[in-house]
């Protein structure tokens, strides 16, 4: 009980830190890999991959990311559509709503992974930065 409500007063700073715009980007993300890493030490058998990209304003093409194995295992298991370890859901919509949106975050990576190798092959380096 002591961490879960030490979580919830590092999320209120945190909330706080928003709301008054004094915090950043690099600060944001070092608080979510933070929190990664402490759920992954809790669970090792926990997998997972976070990718985030800066705000235009403090971007400079690059991508960070998070992963536990590493990203390569949990991206080929989240694109070869192959579920590690049974999911329990209380309720059907919801899981349901989930899997619809897992679908289409999976199809969209495929399509901007086929495009990268594309370009790759083309001989075009060039990463394009999203907004």
């Amino acid at each position: 009980m002591g961490d879960a409500k030490k979580t919830e007063m590092e999320m209120e700073t945190v909330e706080k830190k928003e709301a008054s715009g004094s915090v950043g980007f690099r600060e944001l993300r070092d608080d979510l890999f933070n929190e990664a890493a402490n759920l992954v030490s809790e669970d090792p058998s926990i997998r997972i991959a976070i990718f985030v990209t800066p705000p235009s304003t403090e971007s400079d093409g690059s991508t960070h990311s998070f992963a536990h194995p590493s990203v390569e295992s949990v991206v080929e298991t989240f694109l070869e559509d192959k579920c590690p370890v049974p999911y329990d859901s209380m309720n059907p919509e919801q899981l349901a709503a989930a899997y619809e949106k897992l679908t289409r975050l999976r199809s969209h990576m495929i399509l901007q992974l086929e495009a990268k190798e594309r370009g790759q092959s083309s001989g075009n380096h060039q990463d394009k930065a999203g907004p």
